[in-house]
């Protein structure tokens, strides 16, 4: 039976609610089918989520169809035209719901995360925009499918609508149909909540209306209690000064401020000669590739420079990454705190008031700047660069780290070091999934021999960068350090983003310093877990500066420091505490259970986390998490409050 002039408006939008839906199934059979875009799979079991995701989608299409019927319905008699706009109205919404759907699932098989407010405001300019092609034609699972189901849902919806109403499958009984679907909606309701409930599966399965919601629900959540965070911040001072080592000649002063350290005593220069520092950041920088971490859990030999240089200065064999990706990691090290779990600093909280590591550089003396291969404004770096340093360099001509490291060799011969020390940083790019910089790169299908070759060339740039500078009469007075952004996974723990866990592959990093030094005149290898939030602290300690400031982390070269620091990781609900040898792992929202369940590795055994070791150690599992949690609460309560200086 063909549409009628007869057809209400309530028929056509009951006809079109079960066309939309029909075409949500179809997507969630193409995103939990498929592979992730690096290769692996993207869920382990198909139907312990497709049949969630089926009642998931008809419960919140249902309940958001129903304002609208009941509008068609109102105007059904006394002003038809009227009630067609409801029809329409809802056309418009779910097609432009259809295509954030396309958007959120994709990015959740490339990044691990949903299309949040924050990764919108992180990522939604034009320098990110540009590079999605190429992620799309380097898609492992099927090149472009991305951009044509985004381009074709709202219209497969209205085809499948077109079909239904041409058939006459709705329009002759569409209370009854609607009913049906109702039904269906509150049954599926009681068989993902009550008879087979799983939080993780239902964040991995959330709608975009569901993801959009909490994210604003988020934003407007209440305040942690002030005599809460007093407590909080009470209990953050007592355990940074337990675990500080022989560095506790400090107070904290401000209870409203839990974060903002002073020194005791003396304050400023603390060596008679001021030395410049040198940080350089790789991306992807997996510390599994590096040579000279063999002994402590590394693979493959894929930085010879780097390992000719680990043992004439200081290498520190467990270092992580508190935060991913990228512009997280880069938060962490300037700032010396962890980042927001699920909004980016750099996006969410603009006018948020700090003192950068180069803050203080540069009010004690240095000269500072930012050399990028990656345009920082990709991830919303740009603002905040150049607040912290008196200059950011990067051109999209020097986007190989050869000519980036060239044209920074040149600048800081040509314009540092006469008269005052400087502290620059350098941030790499070519190590980059999908890791096809260079043409010939994209010869090796193997994505993981394709990462090792990159990283090849970059440790090659990074040496002929310090080689080049070998001969300025500043070079003796410099200190290298040398760290990534974050790791990368392979599949190791199943799927290939960074939004599946904290694992080795994911956090683990090369870290280590060299030069002229005094401090550094004898090497040492040290396997006390640190993080990105130390690294602030211990370049200081290095530049011979004691100054206020609110980095959490520790000097790493404080020879009394203990292993009995914690260190915190967290990546939007996922959430790890490392002390000593044991890392664990969970969530950080504690009425949510993990997909993997608690789990605890000794990583001087097991440093790829291959052997679960929580059973008989609950007690040890769970206080880790709960430490981790507490810390990352602290932090998000604030940056709500703007807390980090007086």
């Amino acid at each position: 039976m063909r549409l009628t002039p007869k057809t209400s408006s309530a028929a056509r939008i009951v006809a079109w609610t079960i066309s939309v839906w029909l075409v949500h199934a179809a997507l969630r059979v193409l995103v939990l089918a498929r592979h992730d875009a690096f290769g692996h799979d993207f869920v382990g079991k198909f139907h312990w989520y497709f049949f969630h995701a089926l009642c998931f989608d008809a419960s919140w299409i249902a309940i958001g169809t129903l304002p609208f019927l009941a509008h068609a319905l109102y105007w059904k008699r006394r002003a038809p035209r009227w009630a067609g706009v409801a029809l329409w109205a809802l056309v418009v919404v779910h097609s432009v719901l259809l295509m954030a759907t396309v958007a959120d699932h994709e990015l959740q098989r490339f990044l691990g995360s949903h299309l949040t407010p924050s990764v919108l405001e992180t990522y939604g300019n034009r320098s990110s925009l540009r590079e999605i092609p190429n992620f799309f034609a380097n898609d492992k699972s099927v090149p472009f499918l991305p951009l044509i189901l985004f381009l074709t849902a709202p219209l497969s919806a209205i085809g499948l609508w077109k079909l239904i109403e041409n058939r006459g499958w709705v329009d002759s009984r569409p209370r009854a149909w609607f009913v049906g679907f109702c039904l269906f909606a509150g049954a599926g309701w009681i068989y993902t909540e009550i008879a087979w409930p799983g939080w993780n599966r239902a964040r991995k399965l959330a709608p975009v209306v569901q993801v959009w919601w909490e994210a604003v629900r988020s934003v407007n959540a209440a305040a942690m209690p002030d005599s809460e965070f007093v407590v909080a911040g009470h209990d953050w001072s007592r355990s940074w000064m337990n675990e500080a080592g022989s560095d506790t000649l400090w107070r904290f002063p401000d209870p409203s401020r839990p974060f903002w350290r002073v020194p005791v005593g003396d304050t400023g220069q603390t060596d008679s000669v001021k030395h410049n520092v040198v940080l350089i950041v790789i991306e992807t920088g997996r510390a599994l590739e590096m040579g000279a971490l063999r002994d402590w859990g590394a693979t493959s030999d894929a930085t010879p420079f780097l390992d000719s240089v680990a043992g004439s200065g200081w290498l520190w064999t467990r270092h992580v990454c508190p935060s991913m990706p990228t512009v997280r990691a880069l938060t962490s090290i300037h700032l010396g705190v962890w980042d927001h779990p699920d909004r980016a600093i750099v996006s969410s909280f603009p006018g948020l008031r700090n003192r950068s590591l180069p803050n203080i550089l540069r009010d004690r003396g240095w000269d500072t700047r930012f050399f990028s291969a990656a345009d920082p404004a990709w991830d919303n770096e740009s603002p905040w660069l150049g607040r912290w340093y008196d200059g950011y360099d990067y051109s999209s001509s020097r986007e190989y780290d050869a000519d980036m490291f060239d044209h920074a060799s040149r600048w800081i011969r040509d314009s540092l070091g006469r008269s005052k020390p400087f502290f620059v940083t350098l941030m790499t790019k070519s190590n980059h999934y999908p890791f096809d910089q260079m043409g010939a790169w994209t010869k090796e299908p193997d994505l993981h021999k394709r990462l090792r070759i990159s990283y090849r060339y970059t440790d090659s740039c990074i040496g002929s960068f310090v080689k080049s500078l070998r001969g300025q009469p500043w070079f003796a007075r410099t200190t290298f350090v040398v760290t990534g952004d974050h790791g990368f996974p392979m599949g190791e723990h199943g799927p290939g983003n960074m939004g599946h866990g904290l694992f080795t592959e994911s956090v683990w990093l090369p870290l280590l310093a060299w030069g002229g030094n005094p401090k550094l005149a004898v090497p040492r290898v040290v396997s006390i877990p640190s993080s990105h939030l130390d690294l602030a602290p211990t370049i200081l300690h290095i530049a011979g500066v004691r100054a206020a400031n609110h980095f959490a982390g520790h000097d790493l070269m404080d020879p009394a420091r203990s292993d009995s620091a914690l260190v915190a990781l967290s990546h939007f609900d996922e959430i790890a505490g490392t002390r000593g040898v044991w890392r664990s792992h969970g969530l950080l929202r504690t009425c949510m259970a993990r997909e993997k369940g608690p789990q605890l590795f000794r990583l001087d055994l097991d440093p790829r986390e291959e052997n679960d070791s929580a059973k008989g150690r609950e007690a040890l599992q769970s206080g880790l998490v709960s430490e981790a949690r507490d810390r990352i609460r602290l932090l998000v309560e604030v940056l709500r409050r703007d807390a980090l200086v007086p």
